[in-house]
């Protein structure tokens, strides 16, 4: 999901694999290193936010250690065999500092010094995430100005990024966000429009701007081959709809799916808050696990029961990710070190996916390691994104 105030979890969402609520007592610092992994193969975490993810640390601690973003992302992925993320940018008005961050990965010696040698991709569009400012949002936009005479790495401070979350709605979407858009297409690091689509829980945007909007990047993205990050939230028929007038069968596309209802495995949008390939049994087909997916949720564990049964010895079809900062895997908490640790780690990174693995390993059953879910992920990477 983009970054907004506003993305409030409901109720069966929340706990373990949310991070922590403003009165929740927080972890120390030195926990988001993290413990001894599930595994040691190397991670591709498919959809991150890593601007967030850094000024939400920095908001969560008194002194943080890591003001700098590039210091930030070396501690954290220390030993942790990262191999690759795809940041995903989606405001409207763009926000240029994604140039800043790519541009920084053009060569091996930028991505040694800005990111410790891991490969840095990147994803842009417009999403029709809400963004008005509720009265429960009042805190974070204090937690996030406290920090604004911090100018990191990047020109990342507390003020500029409340300002980058604040803009995502579809009527912000005009001809001079496209050629930004557009701009950064062009971009060698940037690999998939989005994230994109349609949000019917809120409607700050009238729904027919939403669905213009997403026809129009849609449109966009196929005539440049670009893999499509897709969201909807409430909106299954009309995303189903309109994909299926603008995109082609054999285009790479992955659907962020809030749940909205009870999840129908034969449908071609399946409700299980977790992002997924629409058009169900074709070779573009992949089941996206986020952190989320860790919760028991019953959803989950029944589209990965059913995919092991189908056929067991076959490619695993899914693909990992973090949405980080967003969400812990819920058994991360399982390890001694965090067991012993008073609080709940106030953000997730990158570092976490090999958790998200294990869950996926357990659930799967018979023949379904983590090393398995790890390996075949990172392919499924590499074919839906071409990294």
């Amino acid at each position: 999901m983009c970054p907004t105030p506003n993305d409030t979890p409901k109720p069966r969402t929340t706990q373990a694999h949310r991070i922590p609520r403003p009165e929740t007592q927080i972890a120390p610092e030195e926990c988001l290193l993290l413990p001894e992994p599930p595994s040691t193969y190397s991670i591709v975490d498919t959809h991150t936010h890593l601007a967030h993810t850094h000024a939400a640390y920095l908001s969560k601690y008194k002194d943080p250690k890591f003001k700098d973003i590039r210091d930030f992302v070396k501690a954290m992925y220390a030993g942790r065999n990262v191999e690759a993320i795809v940041d995903v940018w989606c405001e409207a008005p763009v926000v240029k500092r994604w140039k800043t961050f790519a541009d920084g990965a053009l060569t091996p010696e930028g991505r040694v010094r800005n990111f410790g040698g891991m490969e840095y991709w990147f994803a842009i569009g417009t999403s029709q995430i809400p963004s008005s400012l509720q009265p429960n949002t009042l805190l974070i936009v204090y937690i996030l100005s406290r920090s604004t005479s911090v100018r990191v790495s990047f020109d990342i401070s507390g003020v500029k990024l409340l300002r980058l979350l604040l803009r995502h709605d579809a009527k912000y979407y005009n001809d001079d966000v496209e050629k930004d858009i557009l701009e950064a297409m062009e971009h060698p690091r940037c690999v998939s429009w989005g994230e994109i689509g349609l949000d019917y829980h809120y409607n700050r945007s009238p729904r027919d701007v939403q669905q213009e909007v997403f026809s129009r990047q849609l449109r966009h993205a196929v005539r440049l081959g670009k893999t499509l990050t897709i969201h909807t939230r409430e909106a299954n028929a009309d995303t189903e709809r309109i994909l299926k007038a603008e995109v082609p069968a054999n285009h790479k596309v992955r659907i962020l799916d809030y749940m909205d209802n009870e999840p129908d495995l034969t449908s071609p949008i399946r409700s299980t808050f977790i992002a997924f390939r629409t058009r169900l049994d074709s070779l573009n087909d992949y089941l996206i696990i986020s952190p989320i997916s860790t919760s028991e949720s019953p959803n989950t564990s029944a589209v990965v029961s059913r995919m092991a049964s189908r056929s067991p010895n076959a490619p695993l079809r899914i693909v990992l990710e973090t949405d980080a900062p967003f969400m812990t895997p819920s058994n991360i908490y399982d390890s001694p070190k965090l067991k012993a640790a008073k609080g709940k780690l106030p953000i997730s990174h990158t570092a976490m996916i090999p958790w998200t693995a294990a869950f996926v390993a357990r659930t799967g059953g018979a023949g379904w390691t983590v090393e398995r879910v790890m390996r075949e992920s990172r392919e499924n990477a590499r074919i839906l994104y071409g990294i």
